[in-house]
């Protein structure tokens, strides 16, 4: 299976997209991704739909591929049935159907109705992070939606697909009967310190796909002349840490230099779930930081999670380059997390 699995902008557009259509009282099919091999422009588990006046949200692929999806999208809107529709290209032909050279796609089409049912709690689930997952009943034309306490489902065809399956990837289940879609939350940077490297860490957050809140308490410096991407919230972050929650697919980074702001959210990150805390400063300066934490309390496994330096060591200079080196560091650790 491929992991294509977070909530991303484009889930909650389509989602979105879903409900304005049925408050337009328009019919669509949804189309998925439900399988890939060798190259394919878009990845397992993408979308697109459909309207029956031919409005199209999303997408599947390209070229001649996505055309056919439409017109069978169509069709299934005016009443043939739910269907998979196969793909396979050589490398000389598949430029003339979206992809970059040869492979096999397999996209299934359904009817608006046999998906409606969840749209309300699939968008709730996405605004509040909690992760999910879909199955695609592909025979019986039917959707399912479980939390990560799946196993305890009472539904015994449904503890059946999940015997033999790999929670942290999306894909078909070995008898091809079921697709499951593996929905977990965006990544989200907590950026404490509103300093110059951070102009340019919000940037990279951008250009990554991340959510990112940018904490500091000194109005002067949390400014939106400063930043205009991230949201800004002027809180000591012991006070915004109090607010939210931090889940497994949250960093912590802390560049203040100031102890009596870094260390609140060092604090506050130790006791969380985040994936990933690194802290500003030189070896000599983080000592001096892990020694205080100690006298807090901490232990060494605990504080064995920061990472200080903070970024991996490009011999970055200029805010822009640490700033790298920060983002290079964050997105190989989560990376590593996502292939075990």
């Amino acid at each position: 299976m491929n992991i294509n699995n977070f909530h991303n902008s484009e889930d909650l557009n389509i989602f979105n997209k879903a409900k304005n259509f049925i408050e337009q009282n328009k019919r669509f099919a949804v189309s998925t991704v439900i399988s890939t091999w060798g190259s394919s422009p878009r990845p397992i588990g993408s979308q697109m739909l459909v309207s029956e006046d031919n409005e199209i949200v999303g997408s599947v692929s390209g070229g001649c591929i996505e055309g056919s999806v439409i017109q069978t999208s169509l069709d299934i809107i005016n009443g043939s049935q739910p269907r998979v529709l196969n793909f396979g290209v050589s490398d000389e032909k598949a430029w003339e159907v979206g992809l970059t050279c040869g492979g096999k796609i397999s996209v299934y089409i359904e009817r608006d109705f046999d998906f409606l049912h969840l749209l309300d709690e699939m968008i709730e689930k996405i605004n509040s992070r909690t992760p999910f997952c879909i199955i695609k009943d592909i025979k019986e034309h039917k959707n399912h939606l479980y939390l990560n306490s799946i196993e305890k489902s009472k539904n015994q065809n449904i503890k059946s697909i999940f015997k033999n399956i790999n929670l942290s990837s999306n894909g078909m289940t070995e008898d091809k009967n079921n697709f499951v879609r593996i929905f977990l939350p965006k990544i989200k940077i907590i950026i404490i310190g509103a300093v110059h490297i951070a102009q340019h860490l919000e940037t990279l957050c951008s250009e990554c796909g991340f959510f990112v809140d940018i904490v500091d308490p000194r109005e002067s410096f949390a400014t939106k002349e400063r930043f205009k991407i991230g949201e800004l919230i002027n809180l000591w972050p012991e006070e915004y840490f109090e607010r939210n929650i931090i889940d497994e697919r949250t960093a912590v980074v802390l560049l203040t230099h100031d102890p009596k702001i870094d260390d609140q959210g060092i604090h506050a990150a130790l006791n969380s779930n985040a994936f990933y805390i690194g802290c500003l400063g030189s070896k000599r300066t983080h000592s001096k930081r892990l020694g205080r934490l100690k006298d807090a309390g901490f232990n060494d496994k605990q504080l064995n999670r920061i990472h200080g330096p903070i970024g991996l060591d490009i011999s970055a200079k200029s805010p822009a380059e640490i700033s790298v080196s920060i983002m290079a560091q964050i997105i190989q650790i989560q990376n590593k997390l996502e292939a075990l």
